[in-house]
C-alpha cells in the first residue's frame, strides 16, 4: 500500500529583502532597517516631506521606532533613516499588513537638487508637487 501524505510547509524564518532579522528570546522577531529601500520626496504646504519606504508589510507587528532625517549640503539632500520593528511570534493570520514607512521633515530648499538614499540618486526641483523618488514604491 502506498501512502502519500500532502502538507504545507511551514516558514520557520521569515523573509524580507531588506531588513536583517533576529530572533528575540521569546520567539518573536526583530526587523532592523538601515539605509534601505526608497526615499521620496514632495512640498507641501508646510515645507518639503520626506517618506522612506522600507520595502516590507508585515502583519502583527509591535514595538515600531522608526526614524529618519534630511540633510542639505551643497545641492544634495541626503536622506538616512532607520528603523526596528518586532513581528510577534505566533502570528497566524493577517486581515491588513501595514507598510513599513516612516516620514520626516526636509530642509527647506528651493531650486536643483539631488535626491540621495541607499546608493541610489536622482534629480529633484524644489519645490515639488508631485513625489520623486528614488526608485519604485507601492505606498503612494
Amino acid at each position: 500500500m502506498l501512502v502519500l501524505i500532502l502538507g504545507s510547509a511551514c516558514v520557520a524564518r521569515p523573509v524580507s529583502d531588506n531588513a536583517t532579522l533576529t530572533k528575540t528570546d521569546d520567539g518573536a522577531w526583530l526587523y532592523t532597517y538601515d539605509d534601505v529601500g526608497v526615499a521620496c520626496i514632495l512640498t507641501t504646504a508646510t515645507g518639503s516631506e520626506v517618506l522612506v519606504d522600507f520595502g516590507d508589510c508585515l502583519c502583527c507587528s509591535s514595538d515600531i521606532d522608526f526614524s529618519c532625517d534630511v540633510t542639505l549640503s551643497g545641492d544634495a539632500l541626503a536622506v538616512h533613516a532607520h528603523g526596528t520593528l518586532v513581528v510577534d511570534r505566533g502570528c497566524d493570520t493577517c486581515g491588513t499588513c501595514e507598510s513599513t514607512t516612516v516620514r520626516c521633515d526636509a530642509p527647506d530648499a528651493s531650486g536643483d537638487y539631488t535626491l540621495t538614499y541607499a546608493g541610489k540618486a536622482v534629480p529633484v526641483t524644489l519645490p515639488s508637487a508631485d513625489w520623486t523618488c528614488t526608485g519604485p514604491t507601492a505606498v503612494l
